[in-house]
């Protein structure tokens, strides 16, 4: 069922730039974090300089929220910490599809009260 909606909001135009940047949305929506994490990492394997940061970042996010659907919260925290230093230093270098605004604001959200965190971030995709 995850694939089949996986597929159909590839399908759909959504408004986001190109299929490239939708699927690490999509996955992140559907709340495949290693999967989110794995397409991240390639991405990030292939960069440089500041954008290189930048995904790392978004790599340490995923990492957390998969602590997190296990219930461990300490990692979870020191994951998103991490995570949160790289994106307020290099955050503007991300790619088009990746607002570091919303992941600064969900992993802040996950520090102060990881318990009641909802894993999800609002995307442009996601908000229409």
């Amino acid at each position: 069922a995850l694939l089949d909606t996986l597929f159909r909001q590839l399908n759909d135009t959504g408004g986001l730039p190109d299929k490239a940047g939708r699927i690490p949305l999509i996955l992140w929506e559907l709340k495949l974090f290693f999967e989110f994490h794995e397409w991240v990492e390639h991405l990030w394997a292939e960069s440089t300089g500041e954008e290189k940061k930048a995904l790392q970042a978004l790599v340490l996010a995923a990492v957390a929220c998969e602590h997190l659907t296990y219930n461990r919260i300490r990692p979870a925290c020191s994951l998103a910490g991490k995570a949160l230093s790289l994106l307020y230093d290099h955050g503007t270098s991300l790619p088009g599809w990746a607002d570091p605004d919303l992941f600064i604001k969900f992993l802040n959200r996950l520090k102060k009260d990881p318990a009641g965190t909802h894993l999800f971030i609002q995307t442009k995709r996601s908000s229409s």
